[in-house]
């Protein structure tokens, strides 16, 4: 029991990584076997991304900008943390769909607080950068479902999809990590092949249309460094972001 809601809280700690990973320097997950296995880049979060050179640069931020968003990742490190009492207690959905919920609401303030930093146009490429980052994981977001017009049988095909998906790569993660050997290039190898496995079955609920409008979402392909470094001071190397979706 307390094994699993480790593994529970800690899943849920890297889908929230302004408070709970903050954006510093070293590899996206913290390393191997880290939430930069489950996906690219710093967990999909708007902070992680932002916090990112090569996510600035794409944006061309000016040095004012550069600084106010450092001042708000600052605010958000430095700000109060969630509150994870009674999650013990819940089971492993109610403890996912509590973590979402705060994930989602975060996102939410963090989205207004860039908007006013951001053109309009910059904010717009940081959203698509970030639904590229997202994955598959990006067709479970009320937006992106919206805009592609999903039908109710296929909300909940995906959903249930990725669940599934969520589900088979956390035990396959697992599994390569009990079965030990250290070649950690070797494991990702594997998670990357099974993760477009089942990424594939989530696509295959949309229609040829929706697949090209997805991809029209997400705008200009953006090449996700593995391996970034966040604003203001440095961290030491390795500290790891958060990634996410």
């Amino acid at each position: 029991m307390k094994r699993s809601f480790a593994i529970g809280v800690a899943a849920a700690l890297f889908a929230v990584p302004a408070w709970a990973q903050p954006e510093r320097g070293g590899p996206p997950g913290g390393g191997p076997g880290g939430p930069g296995m489950m996906g690219r880049g710093p967990g999909a979060s708007l902070l992680g991304l932002v916090g990112m050179e090569a996510v600035r640069a794409e944006l061309k931020l000016t040095d004012e900008q550069k600084a106010t968003v450092d001042e708000i990742i600052a605010a958000e490190r430095g700000g109060e943390r969630p509150d994870f009492s009674g999650t013990q207690e819940m089971t492993e959905d109610e403890r996912r769909a509590h973590f979402e919920k705060l994930r989602r609401e975060h996102e939410e303030k963090v989205h207004g607080l860039l908007a006013k930093v951001l053109k309009t146009e910059q904010m717009e490429r940081l959203l698509q950068i970030q639904l590229q980052s997202l994955g598959v994981a990006g067709l479970n977001r009320p937006d992106v479902a919206a805009r592609l017009e999903l039908s109710s049988e296929q909300k909940e095909k995906v959903a249930a999809l990725l669940q599934e998906r969520s589900t088979k790569l956390r035990d396959a993660m697992r599994s390569l990590f009990q079965e030990g050997g250290g070649d950690f290039s070797a494991m990702r190898e594997k998670l990357d092949e099974l993760r477009r496995q089942e990424d594939e079955k989530v696509l295959a609920v949309l229609t040829d249309p929706q697949r090209a409008a997805l991809e029209k979402l997400k705008g200009e392909p953006f090449d996700m460094p593995r391996f970034g470094r966040g604003p203001g001071p440095r961290g030491p190397a390795g500290d790891g972001d958060d990634d996410g979706r």
